[in-house]
């Protein structure tokens, strides 16, 4: 039996929450937020579709409302 003991959450900035994005939106930086840390990341739109069990259209979306509030910043490969 595997028992895990360590407890992992997010949090969220009351400013992003009150920037009037979407509940999806929310739920991504949620998922984001154990990356994110000051530094660049770059996490893929098919793994974050996959642990959220959303498509990557939808991921897209949501990243698109984060990007616009300013709540994270967007690099593309190749930019």
């Amino acid at each position: 039996m595997h028992v895990r003991s360590e407890i992992q959450f997010s949090a969220i900035p009351i400013w992003v929450v009150d920037s009037g994005i979407s509940g999806k939106a929310i739920k991504l930086y949620l998922a984001l937020n154990p990356h994110l840390g000051g530094e660049d990341v770059f996490l893929g739109r098919g793994a974050m579709a996959d642990r959220l069990g959303w498509s990557t259209k939808k991921v897209e979306r949501a990243m698109d409302e984060l990007v616009a509030c300013g709540a994270i910043g967007e690099f593309r490969k190749g930019k």
